[in-house]
């Protein structure tokens, strides 16, 4: 029987008819102009969806020409400095609100969800905040930081009542979240990019942390880096080892969770802390997205990395041992 070689279906083709989400997704300049082009269905100048989008003219300039020649995009009026909307009848424009809406839908999730863990907590805390990430920040995947400001007798306490509320949205959003804790007497001796990320906190519950700030107190310049901050510039490395290893170990991070259980019901008190910050990042967190928070310069990875469960570090020594075996000795030669 004679068989014939189908040549590849026109659907296959790389082609902006045949799979348009190349194109039009194909750069964070593309999505974050059609987000905004999106939002407003208003002719606006280039300039206009730049500002928009916090992104330089030049390369909004580059993504609205692109999405104009694959049809989504078009250009009003005449002269100098024409102006672009999107194409309301698009067929695919119903999809791409839908996308867009489903982001905005789990931030909403989100935040209802940290306020509603924290609402318990909320007589007693001054005030809780989410800080503003920084755009192109060096924390990468999805990561939002709680800061709280908290009375000095029950701050640990507090803290770590706090990382258990959001523990299971942490788990359920897929996002990691550090809980940061204040005092007002650590107010004086805020550095000046601490400051200012309380002062932009969007207010959670309690008070605005704005309120706790004087205008007239002067910030601080950074800190000398501590000594744990030194060893941990030097392990950034191994974190990086660890977090492969995880990829394709899960089952490592099952036996972290184990230990860490264990000891964080044996530990004495302060030890006990640790272990039980632990247990929340392992229980929340996937084997990708703790392979990102071991290496980001979130302040609870910098600390707790400074303390990794045995499971981890036993992984890591027989990683090396493993590669030690396999390099040819001066006798093989």
């Amino acid at each position: 029987m004679t068989t014939t070689t189908r040549s590849a279906s026109w659907r296959d083709t790389e082609t902006p008819l045949a799979h348009p989400w190349d194109l039009v997704l194909g750069t964070t300049s593309l999505v974050r102009a059609l987000r905004v082009l999106i939002a407003t269905r208003e002719p606006m100048p280039v300039r206009e969806v730049a500002r928009r989008a916090r992104l330089y003219l030049r390369g909004v300039q580059i993504a609205v020409d692109r999405l104009e020649r694959a049809g989504f995009v078009e250009y009003v009026g005449t002269g100098g400095r024409p102006q672009v909307r999107i194409v309301a009848d698009h067929p695919l424009l119903p999809a791409l609100e839908q996308l867009f809406a489903a982001e905005r839908a789990r931030l909403d999730r989100l935040e209802d969800a940290i306020r509603s863990a924290l609402k318990p907590l909320a007589p007693k805390l001054d005030s809780a905040w989410i800080e503003v990430p920084e755009p192109g920040g060096a924390t990468s995947g999805a990561c939002l930081t709680i800061g709280l400001l908290t009375p000095s007798a029950n701050a640990s306490e507090l803290a770590d009542a706090v990382r258990g509320a959001v523990t299971p949205v942490a788990r359920r959003e897929d996002v990691a979240l550090e809980v940061v804790s204040w005092t007002r007497p650590d107010l004086a001796n805020m550095t000046a990019p601490q400051r200012a990320a309380m002062l932009d906190g969007w207010p959670l519950v309690g008070t605005p942390p704005a309120a706790f700030l004087s205008e007239e107190a002067a910030p601080r310049g950074p800190r000398r880096r501590t000594t744990h901050a030194d060893r941990d510039r030097e392990i950034q490395e191994r974190m990086k080892e660890l977090g492969a290893l995880l990829r394709r170990r899960p089952e490592l991070l099952r036996a972290a969770r184990a230990e860490v259980g264990e000891r964080m019901r044996s530990a004495p008190a302060p030890e006990a802390r640790t272990w039980r910050e632990w247990h929340d990042i392992l229980s929340a967190q996937r084997p990708r997205r703790l392979a990102e928070w071991l290496v980001s310069d979130r302040g609870d990875a910098v600390r707790l990395r400074q303390s990794l469960p045995a499971a981890f570090t036993r992984a890591l020594r027989e990683q090396d041992e493993a590669r030690s075996r396999s390099r040819p000795s001066a006798n093989d030669a």
